[in-house]
């Protein structure tokens, strides 16, 4: 995995280095995060019913790393917030 994925897509390359590129990036990133967290949720909140006990397991085993990450996150974007 690479820090910043955008750049990965076609032709998005030619941006790395200015700053619509690191706007066009963070918009992505955030993007990404928050389509993970929504489909996160609705597994837990509405697991397929024969996998149940894998999903109840891996989140409950990965809990605390998935919360410090969301931490991370969140007190990374308000100290940019303040920075702005």
């Amino acid at each position: 995995l690479v820090p910043e994925p955008y750049y990965n897509e076609a032709g998005y390359e030619k941006q790395q280095g200015t700053m619509e590129g690191r706007h066009n990036s963070r918009q992505y990133n955030e993007s990404t995060l928050l389509l993970t967290l929504r489909h996160m949720i609705l597994t837990i909140t509405k697991p397929i019913s024969h996998l149940s006990p894998y999903v109840t397991a891996h989140f409950q085993s990965r809990r605390s790393a998935i919360l410090a990450r969301i931490k991370r996150i969140t007190d990374d974007a308000v100290s940019e917030g303040d920075a702005a």
